[in-house]
């Protein structure tokens, strides 16, 4: 009775011990605590076939989980594979974001240290970030609508340095057009800036005067002093345009979107992630193409003899697909608005396409 009591304990612990090594090795996925407290993910998912010990390394620096930031990856590993760099075999990547915090500088370290062979870097801030770090790892930008002045490189046709990669400036004459779009009775644009893109409001205030409708400028340095403008007594505008580059204002975003259409007001932003966040439309650029034009890049630098050295003799392109429409459901719901059905019908919807 003993010796069967005593084989029964023991097949019970080797379960528990097999269960529980299951459990430990269930994934490989690493995470990184970020500035603000919460986890990235290093790596997007877990590769099903292991990479050779002899596969590059890519690293992806991402400033917020957004839909352009997050199509302008996919189209970069899309590139890759085509010039036969693939994830899993020949190729490890390791993907980090910061959240929209300031995590991004730390993270920018964190790919450096890591020996990647080549970084992708999106935003002007991760850019800069990554460049702060390293002068020996090429490194491949975009989302970044003008280098030069971002500091990112010396000469677009000449960048020096060990960065390269592809500028989207705005399309501000097609985003203004947007506006006549969708309202086409509209006779006055209020346009939000800071001082960081004063240079953008100016181009702003051109098309709209160009369009024969009146520009009013309202400089703020905070979210609250904009709104604080717009709710002002007698002043009176049909819709918002914020410019590309507004930092100050894009940080708190939903708050200034749930502003504009307490106001009644439309908000036209020059960046698609904005959309998504609450603003009614833009015309921004197409973001999977635009990282496919960056990953056919990196396929060059990675094949040099000196990858970084190369970045620096490698010019800068301007993204070449036109531009895309961005369009917000739920913002036009609330505003009453009916989008014209020739703009709906090549447009990207959120929160879904419908």
């Amino acid at each position: 009775m003993l010796k069967k009591y005593i084989r029964v304990m023991c097949l019970l612990l080797v379960l528990c011990l097999t269960a529980g090594m299951a459990a430990c090795g269930g994934s490989d996925e690493k995470t990184l605590t970020q500035a603000d407290g919460t986890q990235a993910a290093e790596t997007e998912g877990v590769n099903e076939i292991e990479p050779a010990e002899t596969a590059l390394k890519i690293g992806i620096l991402k400033f917020d989980a957004d839909s352009a930031e997050n199509a302008a990856a996919e189209g970069f590993l899309q590139a890759l594979a085509a010039a036969g760099y693939e994830n899993g075999k020949n190729m490890a990547v390791t993907t980090l974001c910061a959240n929209g915090t300031d995590g991004y500088a730390s993270l920018a370290e964190t790919l450096a240290k890591d020996g990647a062979d080549l970084i992708f870097a999106l935003t002007p801030r991760c850019a800069r970030a990554v460049s702060e770090q390293t002068h020996d790892i090429p490194v491949v930008f975009a989302c970044v609508g003008d280098p030069l002045s971002e500091g990112l490189v010396q000469d677009a046709d000449a960048p020096g340095g060990n960065l390269t990669g592809v500028a989207d400036p705005a399309p501000v004459k097609e985003q203004i057009a947007l506006i006549k779009t969708v309202f086409p009775e509209a006779k006055t644009v209020a346009v939000l800036y800071g001082d960081e893109n004063a240079d953008e409001a100016s181009r702003a205030k051109a098309e709209i005067e160009a369009l024969g409708m009146t520009c009013a400028p309202l400089a703020a340095a905070s979210v609250t002093g904009a709104v604080e403008q717009l709710k002002a007594p007698g002043f009176a505008a049909d819709a918002i345009y914020l410019p590309a580059g507004s930092d100050t204002f894009n940080n708190s975003l939903a708050y200034l979107a749930n502003t504009a259409a307490a106001l009644g007001l439309g908000l036209f932003t020059a960046d698609a992630a904005s959309v998504q966040k609450g603003g009614l439309a833009s015309c921004d650029t197409d973001y999977l193409a635009l990282g496919k034009q960056a990953g056919e890049t990196a396929a060059k630098l990675l094949s040099a003899a000196d990858g970084a050295a190369e970045a620096g003799k490698t010019p800068v392109k301007t993204a070449d697909s036109e531009a895309k429409i961005y369009l917000n459901a739920d913002a036009a719901k609330t505003l009453g608005v009916t989008f014209p059905e020739d703009l709906l019908a090549d447009a990207v919807v959120y929160p879904d396409n419908e």
